[in-house]
């Protein structure tokens, strides 16, 4: 597929993969073995917003816990010679889309370098996963209970950290930062975590070239634990982490569990709002020396 030109004609709109029900874009909803069983005999669809790209060819893997990986080149999904590997497809399976060759505007194959995954686990994990743009003018919003996770607005450096990571991306000047929608759905989502196996796949839809900076300055350290948790709005320290920064300008590391919930009666508007109201649940703000790992998105080539 290397030797195709690439497909950039989707300037950093989200593309995705349809497969019947399931969808992935470019990582799926957890399906359960009962909906993949229901849909793996349906043709793929690529859409580019809502207009489809002639999907010619593609390399499909099959990644299953425990089992060396299959891979096939097809040229469809329902590819007659695949249907035994779906048919006994077991949970706890990953089947991937990879280096697809889209038909461009003159006959020419193009390579699409994007990454599909559809995942499938046991029909207690099933959980749901919807990705579209956000509204860049408009501020960050949360709303996390036990069984919906519902990102607003969120900045891409912001998404990848909610995901779990801990290096920080870097938009340099002339590089647009994307905003996106982010909704998760499903079961016990705390013991899930799904959010993490966004983190590769972020980056991978964006297409963005990174290289790693170390650096050790001084941030803002948040400690201490809740005396008595109120009856405010419960933010997750790692949300707190991003929203500190976006006031001060500094980097925030958060001490404790980035997991663990501190209440407050709503987001500080200010600095000195947000180091008064962390004050009075018993938490403390301190300057220290960190290292921080950052990934520096590249400047496209001109």
């Amino acid at each position: 597929a290397y030797d195709y030109p690439e497909y950039w004609g989707y300037d950093r709109e989200i593309l995705r993969l349809r497969w019947g029900e399931m969808e992935a874009a470019p990582l799926s909803s957890n399906y359960s073995l009962q909906t993949f069983r229901r849909n793996y005999h349906r043709p793929l669809l690529l859409l580019q917003g809502e207009q489809p790209l002639p999907l010619r060819r593609m390399e499909v893997v099959i990644a299953t816990e425990g089992k060396p990986l299959r891979t096939f080149a097809v040229d469809r999904a329902n590819f007659p010679f695949l249907r035994r590997w779906w048919e006994g497809l077991p949970p706890e399976s990953t089947v991937y889309f990879r280096h697809l060759l889209i038909e461009g505007d003159a006959g020419e194959l193009l390579h699409l370098p994007l990454e599909f995954a559809f995942v499938i686990s046991p029909e207690d994990q099933a959980y749901r996963f919807r990705l579209a743009p956000g509204h860049p003018d408009s501020l960050p919003t949360l709303a996390l209970d036990s069984t919906r996770w519902v990102f607003r607005n969120f900045p891409f450096s912001w998404l990848y950290r909610a995901t779990g990571a801990q290096e920080r991306f870097v938009f340099p000047e002339g590089v647009p930062e994307p905003c996106l929608d982010l909704e998760i759905e499903g079961e016990s989502l705390p013991l899930l975590k799904p959010g993490r196996l966004l983190e590769r796949h972020l980056a991978q839809q964006f297409g963005y070239d990174t290289y790693y900076r170390r650096e050790y300055p001084k941030v803002w350290v948040l400690e201490g634990v809740e005396e008595e948790p109120s009856s405010g709005q419960p933010y997750p320290r790692w949300f707190l982490e991003l929203w500190l920064e976006r006031l001060s300008g500094t980097p925030v590391v958060a001490a404790a569990d980035r997991q663990a919930s501190v209440h407050l009666p709503h987001l500080p508007e200010s600095w000195s709002e947000a180091r008064r109201m962390l004050q009075e649940q018993g938490l403390r703000l301190r300057r220290a020396e960190r290292r921080i790992r950052y990934r520096v998105v590249m400047k496209p080539e001109s």
